[in-house]
C-alpha cells in the first residue's frame, strides 16, 4: 500500500495508497537531484538514482538507509531490476549491473556513445535508450550484447513494452513501435 516518489529537492516521498497520507525517507542522504526509483520484490529494497553518481538502498518498511553503490562517474538516471539484478543506467553512457542483494558490482556494459537515458525489461532481455539515438539491445543474464536499433533522429528519452511490442520516443518527436523478438521496426 505504499507509493513512492522522488524529485530534485533530494527526497524521497513515501504516500499511503489508502489514506493518501505522506512521510518521507532520504532526506538529506540522496545526494541532490533523486532521478529515479525502483522497488526490490524480494527483500523489500528501494532503490534510488541521483545527480551525485550514486545509487542509495533503502529499506522500503523502516524507510533505513542501507548502503550507498558507487562506481558511475556521472549521474544515475535509470534503474531497473531483473531478478537479483539491478541495472542502473547514467551519464557516463554505462550500464552498471550489481547484485541487488549483496550491492556487489557485478558488470559495466558499455556501448552507447553518450548519456543512459531509459531502461526496460522484456522476457531476459535489457533495452537501453540513449541520447546518442539508439536502443541497444542486451541479455539480461550473460550482458552480451545483441542489436542495436536505429531510427530515432534524437535522443531516445523512453522505452516501455506492452506485449511483445516496444515503444520508444525520443526528442525527434516521434513514438516508434519495434518487435522486441525481432527488432524490427514496426512503425511510427
Amino acid at each position: 500500500n505504499k507509493l513512492f516518489s522522488c524529485s530534485d529537492d533530494g527526497i524521497i516521498l513515501v504516500w499511503d495508497t489508502v489514506t493518501h497520507k505522506r512521510g518521507w525517507m532520504g532526506y538529506g542522504r540522496c545526494g541532490g537531484h533523486v532521478t529515479c526509483l525502483t522497488l526490490y520484490d524480494y527483500g523489500d529494497k528501494l532503490f534510488s538514482g541521483s545527480y551525485d553518481y550514486t545509487i542509495h538502498v533503502w529499506n522500503a518498511d523502516t524507510r533505513k538507509h542501507l548502503a550507498t553503490l558507487e562506481g558511475h562517474t556521472s549521474w544515475v538516471l535509470c534503474l531497473t531490476l531483473y531478478g537479483n539484478k539491478l541495472f542502473s543506467g547514467s551519464g557516463d553512457s554505462t550500464i552498471r549491473v550489481w547484485n541487488a542483494d549483496t550491492h556487489r558490482h557485478l558488470a559495466t556494459l558499455e556501448g552507447s556513445t553518450t548519456t543512459v537515458m531509459c531502461l526496460t525489461l522484456y522476457r531476459n532481455k535489457l533495452f537501453s535508450g540513449s541520447k546518442d539515438k539508439t536502443i541497444r539491445v542486451w541479455t539480461a543474464d550473460t550482458h552480451k550484447h545483441l542489436a542495436t536499433l536505429k531510427g530515432h533522429t534524437e535522443s531516445v528519452n523512453c522505452v516501455t513494452l506492452y506485449g511483445n511490442k516496444l515503444f520508444s520516443c525520443g526528442d525527434d518527436m516521434t513514438i516508434r513501435v519495434w518487435d522486441a523478438d525481432t527488432y524490427k521496426h514496426l512503425a511510427t
